[in-house]
């Protein structure tokens, strides 16, 4: 006996989050307590980071997931002015890499100092906080697709390691859903201002087209054929909205 969901209307919407809650659980994480409410479509985004939190409740949004997090900072703004979040999920290794020329690479005692002031900064929201302390892209095996209304991508910067992220994340966001990261700069200027150097990918090659981060995100935007919204700020945030009428777009992995 085989049995056929609901292709439309309310039902559908009903069928398809009993699957997700099912999906959820075989995988051992928390499912949403409460079906999704409808997106809301947005013609601009925020103008600056620090609006996000407002922004997504303003867009009926409220399962999250920051990928990237250090010490929680932005998790703790984001929360403050979320107040429809009912789950948030805080991904960071926490730990020293290899071939990562980024001040955000520091040894593995402050990367534990880190790993606590993180988990202070978000402690008044521990009934919504779901931390995944590994990879990033071993996190986002946790998750079922169309999972998240809003994935923050603020992890590695060299180009590789943010395609690699994409290429996890983009699946895992629902259509109409959010989908952003940070520091969409120009990573010459970085070098200049920092001397952080992203342009040594995370497999320790070097990325000839000199673009980083910036470059791997323009490059998914053009394959999606998406428009890309980007804060007005100088260390700026980048958005798109994913299609409501669309939910597979693939992107390449790598």
């Amino acid at each position: 006996i085989f049995f056929r969901g609901p292709k439309s209307g309310m039902w559908a919407s009903v069928w398809l989050f009993a699957l997700l809650q099912i999906l959820a659980l075989v995988r051992g994480i928390k499912p949403r307590a409460k079906p999704p409410r409808p997106l809301r479509p947005a013609a601009v985004g925020p103008r600056v980071r620090l609006e996000f939190g407002a922004f997504l409740e303003k867009q009926n949004c409220s399962v999250g997931i920051e990928v990237g997090v250090q010490n929680c900072n932005f998790a703790r703004w984001l929360l403050q002015r979320w107040p429809a979040c009912r789950q948030y999920v805080v991904v960071d290794l926490w730990a020293q890499q290899s071939n990562y020329l980024d001040r955000a690479n520091v040894d593995n005692r402050i990367q534990e100092e880190r790993y606590q002031r993180a988990m202070s900064n978000v402690k008044d929201w521990e009934d919504k906080v779901v931390v995944c302390r590994n990879y990033s892209t071993v996190c986002s095996e946790r998750f079922p697709d169309a999972y998240f209304d809003f994935v923050y991508l603020d992890a590695r910067h060299d180009y590789k390691g943010v395609a690699a992220d994409i290429a996890a994340y983009w699946p895992k966001v629902r259509p109409g859903g959010v989908f952003a990261g940070h520091d969409y700069v120009d990573p010459a200027w970085v070098k200049s201002v920092t001397g952080q150097d992203w342009l040594v990918n995370y497999d320790g090659t070097v990325d000839e087209s000199g673009r980083a981060l910036k470059g791997a995100v323009d490059d998914f935007a053009a394959r999606v054929h998406l428009p890309l919204w980007v804060t007005k700020e100088r260390w700026a945030s980048w958005m798109v909205r994913k299609p409501r009428d669309r939910e597979g777009l693939a992107v390449d992995k790598g």
